[in-house]
């Protein structure tokens, strides 16, 4: 049964990596890189700021926490689990399409990016909860994007993704749910003064 999971991972991940095409090379190159995203980033900053004032020290301090504890978990379970990125597997290797000669690390479960990527944007949408549909579609857009692009580039199958997210997911709404907590306990002291 799990070998069976996996040649399906397998097979879906060389399907979907075979769908290339010039703009999809050159988006997917530069989605892929966290850097490009350093807008987003600062609006999203920019939100929690109108949220939270002087008080914005709290979310960012936890949305670090989450930084820390995504990036961390799946580096540490990588190394745990060692599942040859499909740039590195024999089996397959040859069958991938790759991009600039980008192969990545060894280890390929959980994505790391898939898990920071969710962690961050799970913890923002926790934590904001004057949501607007262009904030979710934002949120969740940018997600979709970084995590495709790594199959795109060879160096995940979608188990990894899944499993990433789902991780990240996790992390970020315990940190979420603890910033809330910390916050509304910090107003119901402000009011008893």
């Amino acid at each position: 049964m799990f070998e069976q999971i996996l040649q399906c991972d397998q097979d879906l991940l060389l399907f979907l990596n075979s769908l290339h095409c010039t703009f999809g090379d050159y988006f997917f190159w530069y989605a892929t890189n966290m850097l490009y995203w350093i807008p987003l980033y600062v609006f999203f900053i920019y939100m929690l700021y109108r949220q939270y004032g002087k008080k914005i020290w709290l979310p960012l301090l936890l949305l670090a926490v989450t930084i820390v504890l995504t990036d961390q978990t799946s580096n540490l379970i990588k190394h745990l689990v060692e599942r040859l990125r499909p740039t590195h597997n024999p089996g397959i290797a040859h069958l991938v399409q790759i991009i600039n000669d980008y192969r990545g690390g060894h280890f390929s479960f959980p994505s790391g990016h898939a898990t920071n990527t969710f962690g961050v944007a799970v913890f923002f949408f926790r934590v904001i909860p004057q949501r607007r549909w262009w904030l979710t579609l934002a949120l969740f857009g940018w997600c979709t994007i970084m995590t495709y692009s790594r199959i795109y580039l060879g160096v995940h199958y979608p188990l990894d993704i899944i499993c990433g997210a789902i991780l990240g997911t996790v992390l970020a709404l315990c940190t979420g749910w603890m910033c809330l907590k910390i916050y509304q306990k910090m107003n119901n002291q402000c009011k008893t003064k």
